[in-house]
């Protein structure tokens, strides 16, 4: 585990998780199976962007969330990146995931580098 995932607690990632299904309102159980349902995998590419993206979590952390490989974690992220420069309401849908899941879980602060010698 990196440093930067010790400022959060074990189960950020699952809360996250759940919240963004909850807001997208596709139950959390049918994300972490193996279902290939558009509607599953693209929730479960949301989840992995935020993650990744907001969140700075490792690809193979998140490939290991859904017993997945990191490539196929990236490649849900790239897609999820791509369909947001290309399709405005899928812009303002992720958008408002990544802002209601700021409001409930804090990013950890950056330390600053320490001035004194």
């Amino acid at each position: 585990m990196n440093l930067f995932m010790r400022h959060f607690s074990p189960q950020t990632h699952h809360r996250i998780a759940r919240m963004i299904c909850q807001r997208v309102n596709i139950p959390i159980r049918k994300v972490f199976a193996r279902d290939r349902h558009r509607d599953y995998c693209v929730t479960r590419q949301i989840i992995s962007y935020v993650l990744h993206h907001h969140y700075k979590y490792k690809l193979s952390y998140i490939g290991k969330m859904f017993n997945l490989d990191h490539s196929t974690i990236y490649h849900g992220c790239k897609e999820v990146a791509t369909q947001m420069q290309v399709n405005h309401a899928f812009f303002e849908k992720v958008s408002g995931i990544v802002d209601y899941v700021a409001t409930k879980v804090q990013k950890p602060k950056q330390k600053q580098p320490s001035t004194e010698y």
